[in-house]
């Protein structure tokens, strides 16, 4: 339920702010074949798992953190957008993403340093 309000809260903040109207209207999309689509190295691979790990342990630890985290990086919201979809602040969302954001670097480094 907490999900479906944020991915409103979303919907009702891109069209406006990054397309500038409809959705249908603005943006064309193109198709491509398979075979133009590059592979995935197994490094990429190995990073985006590693990724996937550390946002569900920051999840665990601090769903606020990960939330903020989730929004800015994988929906490109801006911080003012963030704090209008979670109804906070704004320098809270600053303090939320500085700390997620060292957090996850910490924890995605964490392994390679041992």
């Amino acid at each position: 339920m907490y999900r479906i309000g944020i991915a409103e809260g979303i919907s009702s903040l891109l069209p406006q702010r990054q397309c500038g109207g409809s959705l249908s209207t603005t943006r064309q999309h193109q198709r491509i074949g398979l075979s133009k689509v590059s592979t995935i190295e197994e490094d990429s691979i190995d990073d985006v798992l590693a990724l996937d790990e550390a946002l569900n342990r920051l999840s665990a630890e601090d769903p606020q953190l990960a939330e903020v985290v989730k929004l800015r990086y994988f929906s490109g919201l801006t911080l003012e957008q963030i704090a209008a979809v979670l109804k906070t602040g704004r320098r809270t969302v600053d303090r939320y993403w500085a700390l997620g954001r060292a957090w996850l670097y910490q924890e995605m480094t964490r392994d390679n340093n041992v």
